[in-house]
């Protein structure tokens, strides 16, 4: 509160109602995030019966990579949906990922990727 004091008149400061002081997110609490959005994910999933099965690994890379000190957790959504959902997404599409079965997420080699397994070679016609 001091830094915003010093910072702004108080012509203005006294026009605001109410402020709320966040605190950063803890690592645990970002974990915590990842493990709600990944049930999210699995609950659009059960209709297929399809198994979402990320390991420890790839939660906490969702954990370190979706989480920035400005922005919080938010980051995290569009991480997910670039790097989780649209490559589920292909394998689904192309019959590498079938109803009743696992989709396994880990982390690539090197650290720097998700990986999205296939359980098949894609499909070759268009029916699936």
């Amino acid at each position: 509160m001091d830094i915003v004091q010093h910072t702004y008149p108080p012509e203005f400061l006294n026009r605001i109602d109410e402020f709320i002081i966040f605190q950063r997110l803890s690592k645990d609490a970002i974990r915590d995030i990842v493990d709600i959005r990944l049930k999210e994910l699995q609950a659009k999933l059960d209709d297929r019966r399809i198994k979402l099965d990320t390991d420890a690994k790839a939660k906490d890379w969702l954990s370190e990579k979706g989480y920035d000190t400005r922005y919080g957790a938010r980051p995290l959504n569009r991480l997910i949906g670039k790097k989780l959902l649209g490559p589920l997404a292909e394998r689904l599409i192309r019959g590498e990922i079938r109803n009743n079965e696992v989709a396994r997420v880990r982390v690539a080699s090197g650290g720097t990727e998700l990986e999205v397994f296939p359980n098949h070679e894609p499909s070759t016609s268009n029916s699936k």
